[in-house]
């Protein structure tokens, strides 16, 4: 049996501006957290070897004061390292990035290995071959794995390394084109594979096509949330692997940057106690996640009085002056309060509204959108 303990998108370097004025504590933190992957939860977990499923900078062009200091991180561990590139870190032949500076940098470091082509990479003491579907590009959809050879009984366990996506998702710059089938480990009779790109579920874990046991495939998680739509703690993936026998994978969380959104949704019904209660849930949230690096993102919608909105702004205002761990994203409108005359049209069309047959998001639009010119045009603001 090879025990590996797999990781990806350390994504170091990150920015991070998400976490506004704590944005250096978060990235710093990336830094960190690799480390301790390194240096204490591999050997504390009994791992053969590490693999690095690409993106462990974030950027091409790292600085080198970045990349010194990752070689001196990563040399800090006795047991081997394997890396490949991902679309982040991509091995451009055509110039010099990240990854090609950090190979230099780490020298003759026979037991960190940068894997720079598509081959075999044999590793007799541990029984396994590594099978590195290095990207050579950003926007590389190559094919990552026609090259891999059937297998063979010198082979031992066979691990696959891959960076992209076995689905289309995503849009704009953060569009994924899937370049990856979520069978490959069977279609290449390998023992599993383990791909990095996506970072974490963006809904329902048990649900997500990250980890697809049937099909020999897991995503290895990102070991930090980096935005604030990652609201799970990063985490690294341990396998136990044997020749041709079912992979068992335990989840490691070790992540230390938490991002929570907390949505209130505001409505005619919308009660003084509620709205007390969910500033208690927030205070309490805070000190659930003292030990984290913790923001906490409130996100207001609906309709309400203006003083029910000016009571929220005081709260909020307050709970901020308190901590830095809270930002406020205002989806408000703000009901009207004098509308004379026109009162009547404007609940009549209020109910028209709701009586379509329009889905209910739609509607609720339609309501603040009418509330809000009502305000303004008619209501003498």
């Amino acid at each position: 049996m090879v025990r590996v303990l797999a990781t990806a998108d350390w994504q170091l370097g990150k920015a991070i501006s998400g976490a506004g004025e704590q944005s250096h504590i978060f990235r710093e933190q990336l830094f960190l957290t690799a480390e301790k992957i390194v240096t204490e939860i591999a050997p504390e977990h009994g791992a053969d070897i590490i693999v690095i499923c690409g993106d462990l900078f974030d950027r091409p062009e790292a600085s080198w004061e970045l990349i010194e200091r990752t070689a001196e991180m990563l040399k800090k561990t006795k047991i081997p390292i394997h890396i490949i590139s991902g679309n982040h870190d991509a091995l451009d032949s055509s110039q010099e990035t990240c990854l090609w500076k950090l190979n230099r940098e780490l020298g003759n470091q026979s037991d960190i290995i940068i894997h720079k082509t598509r081959e075999p990479h044999h590793i007799e003491n541990l029984g396994c071959t590594i099978y590195p579907g290095v990207l050579n590009a950003r926007f590389d959809n190559s094919d990552q794995v026609g090259w891999i050879p059937e297998r063979n009984k010198n082979d031992g366990v066979r691990i696959g390394l891959f960076h992209g996506a076995i689905v289309n998702f995503g849009e704009g710059d953060d569009a994924r084109i899937k370049n990856l089938e979520p069978t490959l480990a069977i279609d290449k009779n390998l023992d599993i594979a383990l791909l990095g790109d996506w970072h974490q579920p963006k809904g329902d874990e048990e649900n997500s096509p990250m980890a697809q046991p049937d099909n020999r495939l897991w995503y290895t998680w990102a070991p930090e949330a980096q935005n604030l739509s990652n609201n799970k703690i990063g985490r690294v993936l341990m396998c136990d692997l044997e020749v041709s026998k079912d992979p068992k994978t335990t989840p490691i969380e070790v992540g230390k940057n938490c991002f929570i959104n907390k949505s209130i949704e505001f409505d005619e019904s919308y009660e003084n106690e509620y709205f007390e209660s969910e500033i208690d849930s927030i205070s309490e949230l805070i000190e659930q996640y003292s030990e984290y690096n913790l923001i906490i993102r409130i996100i207001a919608s609906g309709w309400v009085k203006e003083e029910d909105y000016n009571r929220l702004e005081i709260a909020v205002n307050d709970l901020k002056s308190n901590n830095n761990k809270i930002m406020f994203k205002d989806k408000l409108s703000i009901l009207p309060t004098n509308l004379d005359k026109s009162e009547n049209m404007i609940n009549q069309i209020s109910e028209t509204i709701n009586a379509s047959e329009e889905a209910k998001e739609i509607k609720d639009l339609a309501i603040k959108l009418l509330y809000k010119y009502a305000r303004q045009e008619l209501g003498g603001e």
